[in-house]
């Protein structure tokens, strides 16, 4: 698989240019990542050879808080897909398990701001791991860590705090 990048809004997105369109006609669909503070979601959206190439309405997927948009290769197995284009999503309910494995392999889809985001989750469930394996109660550090409107600086402020250089 190929991970595209830069596909985010309907201006920048990738380009279908031969998709079938009923059973005898064919269009372009366009493809991207909508990402706001729900999450990341696919986007897609074909254009209507009968009228012109107007563009139909957006079929929007359910949100996950990481995706990115894939193209398959020829070494994907079948020949038949290449150049087909889907998305990996990650949920909150992966990112404990999946989430270190997943970073690794589709980081250049990603952009700046998630890849941070996704750091921080994986280091709030490192320091939640290790809390419970001390017997500290790890809901008492969640609620300190994890406040309303929090900026992510303030969070990784808190993970962890920044030497001043003073002397103890």
């Amino acid at each position: 698989m190929k991970v595209l990048s830069g596909h985010i809004s309907s201006e920048t997105a990738f380009i279908i240019e031969d998709y079938p369109y009923g059973y005898n006609l064919r269009c372009q669909k366009r493809v991207w990542l909508e990402i706001n503070d729900r999450g990341t979601r696919l986007c897609a959206q074909t254009n209507n050879p009968k009228k012109n190439g107007i563009w139909n309405a957006v079929k929007k997927s359910t949100y996950s808080l990481f995706g990115v948009l894939l193209q398959k290769e020829l070494t994907d197995g079948n020949p038949d897909e290449v150049g087909y284009v889907t998305w990996s999503g990650l949920s909150m309910y992966e990112v404990e398990n999946k989430g270190q494995e997943w970073l690794n392999v589709y980081k250049d889809g990603l952009t700046e701001t998630q890849i941070k985001e996704l750091n921080v989750y994986l280091k709030l469930i490192e320091r939640r791991k290790d809390m419970k394996a001390r017997g500290d109660r790890a809901e008492a550090m969640t609620k300190q860590t994890l406040e309303p409107d929090a900026s992510l600086e303030g969070i990784m402020d808190k993970i962890e705090p920044k030497d001043d250089g003073g002397e103890a």
